[in-house]
Protein backbone atom coordinates (compact mmCIF):
# COMPACT_ATOMS: atom_id res chain seq x y z
CA UNK A 1 0.00 0.00 0.00
CA UNK A 2 1.59 3.29 -1.04
CA UNK A 3 1.25 6.65 0.64
CA UNK A 4 -0.87 9.53 -0.60
CA UNK A 5 0.61 12.97 -1.43
CA UNK A 6 2.26 14.39 1.64
CA UNK A 7 4.46 17.13 2.99
CA UNK A 8 8.12 16.21 2.44
CA UNK A 9 10.99 17.75 4.36
CA UNK A 10 14.52 17.98 3.00
CA UNK A 11 17.23 16.53 5.22
CA UNK A 12 20.38 17.62 3.46
CA UNK A 13 22.64 18.92 6.20
CA UNK A 14 25.47 16.78 7.59
CA UNK A 15 24.23 17.52 11.13
CA UNK A 16 20.76 16.13 10.48
CA UNK A 17 22.11 13.11 8.64
CA UNK A 18 24.21 12.23 11.67
CA UNK A 19 21.42 12.57 14.22
CA UNK A 20 18.28 11.26 12.54
CA UNK A 21 16.81 7.77 12.28
CA UNK A 22 14.81 6.59 9.27
CA UNK A 23 11.71 4.44 9.85
CA UNK A 24 10.26 2.65 6.82
CA UNK A 25 6.56 1.89 7.16
CA UNK A 26 5.41 -1.69 6.68
CA UNK A 27 2.21 -2.70 4.91
CA UNK A 28 0.68 -3.23 8.34
CA UNK A 29 1.67 0.29 9.41
CA UNK A 30 0.07 1.82 6.31
CA UNK A 31 -3.13 -0.12 6.96
CA UNK A 32 -3.27 1.09 10.57
CA UNK A 33 -2.62 4.68 9.52
CA UNK A 34 -5.28 4.47 6.81
CA UNK A 35 -7.83 3.05 9.25
CA UNK A 36 -7.23 5.75 11.85
CA UNK A 37 -7.34 8.49 9.24
CA UNK A 38 -10.64 7.14 7.94
CA UNK A 39 -12.01 7.35 11.48
CA UNK A 40 -10.72 10.91 11.82
CA UNK A 41 -12.26 11.81 8.47
CA UNK A 42 -15.65 10.51 9.61
CA UNK A 43 -15.55 12.61 12.78
CA UNK A 44 -14.22 15.75 11.11
CA UNK A 45 -16.64 15.67 8.19
CA UNK A 46 -19.51 15.23 10.63
CA UNK A 47 -18.58 18.37 12.57
CA UNK A 48 -17.79 20.31 9.39
CA UNK A 49 -21.41 19.82 8.31
CA UNK A 50 -22.42 21.92 11.31
CA UNK A 51 -20.03 24.77 10.59
CA UNK A 52 -17.07 23.70 12.73
CA UNK A 53 -13.48 23.80 11.44
CA UNK A 54 -11.96 20.70 13.08
CA UNK A 55 -8.29 19.82 13.02
CA UNK A 56 -6.59 16.48 13.54
CA UNK A 57 -3.45 16.53 15.66
CA UNK A 58 -0.85 14.11 16.99
CA UNK A 59 0.46 10.83 15.61
CA UNK A 60 -2.38 10.32 13.12
CA UNK A 61 -1.54 13.73 11.60
CA UNK A 62 2.18 12.91 11.51
CA UNK A 63 1.97 9.24 10.52
CA UNK A 64 3.92 7.55 13.34
CA UNK A 65 0.94 5.54 14.57
CA UNK A 66 0.52 2.26 16.42
CA UNK A 67 -2.63 0.19 16.95
CA UNK A 68 -3.16 2.06 20.25
CA UNK A 69 -2.73 5.57 18.83
CA UNK A 70 -5.51 8.00 19.67
CA UNK A 71 -7.53 9.79 17.02
CA UNK A 72 -7.50 13.34 18.42
CA UNK A 73 -9.83 15.92 16.85
CA UNK A 74 -9.87 19.52 18.08
CA UNK A 75 -12.72 22.01 17.52
CA UNK A 76 -11.18 25.14 19.07
CA UNK A 77 -13.34 27.39 21.29
CA UNK A 78 -17.09 26.72 21.41
CA UNK A 79 -19.79 28.54 23.33
CA UNK A 80 -22.14 25.64 23.94
CA UNK A 81 -20.62 22.19 24.63
CA UNK A 82 -24.05 20.59 24.46
CA UNK A 83 -24.04 21.21 20.70
CA UNK A 84 -20.95 19.03 20.32
CA UNK A 85 -22.48 16.39 22.58
CA UNK A 86 -25.66 16.34 20.51
CA UNK A 87 -23.71 15.95 17.26
CA UNK A 88 -21.78 13.03 18.71
CA UNK A 89 -24.95 11.36 20.00
CA UNK A 90 -26.95 11.82 16.80
CA UNK A 91 -24.27 11.31 14.16
CA UNK A 92 -21.45 9.27 15.69
CA UNK A 93 -23.13 6.73 17.94
CA UNK A 94 -22.77 8.55 21.23
CA UNK A 95 -19.89 8.81 23.67
CA UNK A 96 -18.34 6.64 26.37
CA UNK A 97 -17.02 9.42 28.62
CA UNK A 98 -16.58 13.19 29.03
CA UNK A 99 -14.11 15.23 31.01
CA UNK A 100 -12.86 18.73 31.74
CA UNK A 101 -9.10 19.15 31.82
CA UNK A 102 -6.77 21.92 32.91
CA UNK A 103 -3.19 20.98 31.87
CA UNK A 104 -1.52 23.61 34.11
CA UNK A 105 -2.80 26.39 36.43
CA UNK A 106 -2.27 28.92 33.61
CA UNK A 107 -3.87 26.95 30.78
CA UNK A 108 -7.36 27.34 29.39
CA UNK A 109 -9.88 24.71 30.44
CA UNK A 110 -10.63 22.06 27.83
CA UNK A 111 -13.57 19.75 27.36
CA UNK A 112 -13.17 16.22 26.02
CA UNK A 113 -15.84 13.97 24.54
CA UNK A 114 -14.60 10.40 24.17
CA UNK A 115 -16.47 8.76 21.30
CA UNK A 116 -14.71 5.48 21.98
CA UNK A 117 -11.60 4.30 23.78
CA UNK A 118 -9.25 5.77 21.15
CA UNK A 119 -11.29 8.59 19.58
CA UNK A 120 -11.91 11.97 21.18
CA UNK A 121 -13.20 15.42 20.31
CA UNK A 122 -11.84 18.28 22.38
CA UNK A 123 -12.49 22.01 22.61
CA UNK A 124 -11.79 25.00 24.83
CA UNK A 125 -14.36 27.08 26.68
CA UNK A 126 -12.59 30.35 25.82
CA UNK A 127 -9.92 31.70 23.49
CA UNK A 128 -6.47 30.20 23.94
CA UNK A 129 -3.18 31.99 24.44
CA UNK A 130 -0.75 31.91 21.52
CA UNK A 131 1.49 29.39 23.29
CA UNK A 132 -1.49 27.05 23.72
CA UNK A 133 -2.37 27.29 20.03
CA UNK A 134 1.21 26.49 19.12
CA UNK A 135 0.95 23.23 21.07
CA UNK A 136 -1.03 21.84 18.14
CA UNK A 137 1.65 22.98 15.70
CA UNK A 138 4.29 21.24 17.80
CA UNK A 139 2.25 18.03 17.91
CA UNK A 140 1.53 18.28 14.19
CA UNK A 141 -1.93 19.16 12.91
CA UNK A 142 -3.85 18.88 9.65
CA UNK A 143 -7.09 20.43 8.48
CA UNK A 144 -9.98 18.52 6.95
CA UNK A 145 -8.76 19.57 3.51
CA UNK A 146 -5.26 18.31 4.32
CA UNK A 147 -6.63 15.00 5.57
CA UNK A 148 -8.66 14.47 2.42
CA UNK A 149 -5.49 14.99 0.36
CA UNK A 150 -3.47 12.57 2.47
CA UNK A 151 -1.13 15.21 3.87
CA UNK A 152 1.16 14.25 6.74
CA UNK A 153 3.02 16.91 8.69
CA UNK A 154 6.06 17.28 10.91
CA UNK A 155 5.59 17.34 14.68
CA UNK A 156 7.04 16.20 17.99
CA UNK A 157 5.82 13.05 19.72
CA UNK A 158 5.75 12.19 23.43
CA UNK A 159 9.15 10.52 23.14
CA UNK A 160 10.56 13.96 22.28
CA UNK A 161 11.30 12.95 18.70
CA UNK A 162 10.51 15.27 15.80
CA UNK A 163 8.75 13.17 13.17
CA UNK A 164 9.55 14.25 9.62
CA UNK A 165 7.33 12.60 6.99
CA UNK A 166 8.99 11.14 3.91
CA UNK A 167 7.42 9.16 1.09
CA UNK A 168 7.90 5.66 2.50
CA UNK A 169 7.92 6.43 6.22
CA UNK A 170 9.43 9.08 8.43
CA UNK A 171 12.72 10.38 9.79
CA UNK A 172 13.18 11.06 13.52
CA UNK A 173 15.22 13.87 15.06
CA UNK A 174 15.79 14.08 18.86
CA UNK A 175 14.14 17.35 19.88
CA UNK A 176 15.83 17.47 23.30
CA UNK A 177 19.24 17.35 21.61
CA UNK A 178 18.82 20.70 19.84
CA UNK A 179 15.69 22.77 20.47
CA UNK A 180 16.55 25.31 17.78
CA UNK A 181 16.88 22.70 15.05
CA UNK A 182 13.72 20.94 16.22
CA UNK A 183 11.80 24.21 16.11
CA UNK A 184 13.08 24.96 12.63
CA UNK A 185 12.01 21.55 11.34
CA UNK A 186 8.48 21.97 12.69
CA UNK A 187 8.20 25.69 11.97
CA UNK A 188 7.66 27.07 15.47
CA UNK A 189 9.58 29.28 17.89
CA UNK A 190 12.30 27.46 19.90
CA UNK A 191 10.71 28.65 23.15
CA UNK A 192 7.62 26.58 22.31
CA UNK A 193 9.76 23.45 21.92
CA UNK A 194 11.54 24.13 25.21
CA UNK A 195 8.21 24.57 27.01
CA UNK A 196 6.74 21.40 25.52
CA UNK A 197 9.84 19.34 26.36
CA UNK A 198 9.62 20.59 29.96
CA UNK A 199 5.91 19.68 30.19
CA UNK A 200 6.44 16.18 28.82
CA UNK A 201 9.36 15.51 31.17
CA UNK A 202 7.27 16.73 34.11
CA UNK A 203 4.42 14.42 33.17
CA UNK A 204 6.84 11.50 33.05
CA UNK A 205 7.94 12.30 36.58
CA UNK A 206 4.41 12.74 37.96
CA UNK A 207 2.84 9.66 36.45
CA UNK A 208 0.15 8.92 33.87
CA UNK A 209 -0.60 12.44 32.71
CA UNK A 210 0.80 15.02 35.09
CA UNK A 211 -2.30 17.16 34.45
CA UNK A 212 -3.00 19.95 36.92
CA UNK A 213 -6.69 19.03 37.11
CA UNK A 214 -9.03 16.57 35.40
CA UNK A 215 -12.67 15.88 36.22
CA UNK A 216 -14.72 13.14 34.60
CA UNK A 217 -18.38 14.02 34.18
CA UNK A 218 -21.07 11.73 35.56
CA UNK A 219 -23.81 10.61 33.18
CA UNK A 220 -26.33 12.72 35.13
CA UNK A 221 -24.19 15.88 34.89
CA UNK A 222 -23.11 18.23 32.13
CA UNK A 223 -20.03 20.30 31.29
CA UNK A 224 -21.44 23.27 33.23
CA UNK A 225 -21.42 21.23 36.43
CA UNK A 226 -17.81 20.20 35.92
CA UNK A 227 -16.80 23.79 35.19
CA UNK A 228 -18.38 24.93 38.43
CA UNK A 229 -16.35 22.34 40.33
CA UNK A 230 -13.13 23.63 38.81
CA UNK A 231 -14.04 27.30 39.22
CA UNK A 232 -14.69 26.81 42.91
CA UNK A 233 -10.94 26.50 43.39
CA UNK A 234 -10.40 30.26 43.51
CA UNK A 235 -10.04 33.50 41.51
CA UNK A 236 -7.09 32.38 39.38
CA UNK A 237 -8.94 29.38 38.02
CA UNK A 238 -12.05 31.49 37.54
CA UNK A 239 -10.22 33.94 35.25
CA UNK A 240 -9.29 31.11 32.89
CA UNK A 241 -12.89 30.46 31.86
Amino acid sequence: MGSAPLQLIALDSDYLKSTNRFVRYTESHWRTLHSKRERALEVMETFAKYGFEPVLYGSVARGDVTERSDVDVFLQAINNPSVAETIVERELGGFVARSVVQPTPLHTLKGYIYIDELTSVSFTFSEMRRSEIEFYDVAGRVSLSDLRRGVRVAGMNKDLKVILPVEDGHVEFPADQDHDVAASLIGVDPSVIRERVTVIRRRRELGRTGLFREIYIDVSEDFGTALMQLMSGGPRRRRLV
